[in-house]
């Protein structure tokens, strides 16, 4: 029932924010395109198209510019898993062929990957210009800010620096109430443990919308992805910031 409830007034309010049309268009109208593995010339045509339009701004990921009456875009890739780590290279080149500054965000507990073993690779992206950061799970532990600060000291470590952004590696439900907690602490405390930046941290950047690959369930027919990475939402305001974020083990190099 709370459940419930709490996804209506969710609804309502994204209805209020953004109109009627928009919230249709989310709720009923956009369509599954595909199912994993996507094509990469996909990604590379979305970013071909907003580059070429004047409605959108490409944004580094590590900037909080926002330009007022454009479409503000930022790029991620969520390094999530050994596969990840493979696919990683044919995303992130196709975002330096295009000049996109985007970023990647690392696990480092080693239960998927051993990141010390692509140190090689990531400090050549990180001098091109492409943000390397923490992608933290600290609340499966009892103590978050304690598991965060041992993940900070894995990373340099790791990869021989010490990461200056960070994201929120999302497990469904799981702790969600630990998760949003170190959420409202970590957007106080940031700075203290080195950061600069992190979009889990609301006074940094909020998104109206995400267009993702991580719809569906790996267990439940696979992940798939809306029509949404093929023309964006008609109706979505101006000034919106927009994340693309994709997980390179999702893709793979067949044509669109």
């Amino acid at each position: 029932m709370l459940r419930r409830i709490k996804k209506t007034l969710i609804d309502l309010r994204l209805r209020q924010t953004y109109g009627a049309d928009f919230f249709d268009y989310v709720k009923r109208r956009r369509q599954i395109h595909s199912r994993t593995p996507f094509s990469a010339g996909i990604y590379q045509d979305l970013l071909k198209s907003m580059s070429g339009d004047s409605l959108y701004s490409i944004h580094d990921y590590m900037s909080q510019e926002k330009v007022a009456n454009l479409i503000n875009v930022f790029a991620r890739h969520d390094i999530d898993t050994q596969q990840c780590v493979d696919n990683m290279s044919m995303m992130l080149d196709i975002n330096l062929e295009l000049g996109v500054r985007t970023a990647a965000y690392f696990l480092v507990h080693d239960e998927y990957y051993h990141l010390a073993d692509h140190r090689e690779v990531v400090s050549e992206y990180r001098e091109s210009g492409i943000e390397m950061g923490l992608h933290t799970q600290c609340y499966v532990d009892n103590s978050p800010l304690d598991y965060f600060r041992r993940e900070i000291e894995s990373f340099e470590d790791a990869l021989g620096f010490s990461p200056k952004s960070f994201t929120i590696h999302g497990l469904g439900q799981f702790r969600i109430k630990t998760r949003m907690e170190f959420r409202r602490k970590i957007a106080k405390l940031y700075q203290q443990f080195g950061f600069q930046f992190s979009d889990a941290i609301k006074a940094h950047r909020r998104y109206q919308y995400v267009i993702q690959d991580c719809h569906g369930s790996p267990d439940q027919g696979g992940r798939y992805i809306y029509d949404d990475f093929i023309a964006m939402p008609p109706t979505l305001p101006r000034s919106s910031n927009v994340l693309i974020l994709t997980h390179p083990c999702y893709w793979n190099n067949a044509s669109s």
